[in-house]
């Protein structure tokens, strides 16, 4: 099976505080996207290594590459909620921009 290998960064983790509103709220949703893609890899991957379609070593290799993936997209998400706070644009429940704190 073909897994991608990394996904890649977005450029608003540099620094958000130039970028306007909607940017950032794009940015969210695109992020979201990446961390459901993510996870829908992560599980495909877990599906091959018990199906025993990859070695061990391939998995491993393959799995720390998606657990990097998943801290830049958590650390992302935190970079543009702490923007979005910061702004006074966000208000939880006034705002809904598919926050939760389960994600």
């Amino acid at each position: 099976m073909d897994f991608p290998t990394s996904a890649h960064p977005t450029d608003f983790n540099k620094d958000v505080s130039v970028r306007s509103l909607g940017e950032i709220m794009l940015a969210f949703e695109e992020n979201n996207v990446r961390h459901k893609a993510l996870r829908l890899r992560s599980a495909a991957l877990v599906a091959s290594r018990l199906a025993k379609q990859i070695g061990a070593e391939e998995y491993a290799v393959l799995r720390q590459e998606s657990k990097n993936d998943m801290v830049e997209v958590q650390r992302c998400r935190t970079n543009l909620l702490n923007e979005l706070a910061e702004r006074e644009h966000f208000r939880f429940g006034e705002v809904n921009i598919g926050f939760s704190p389960h994600r």
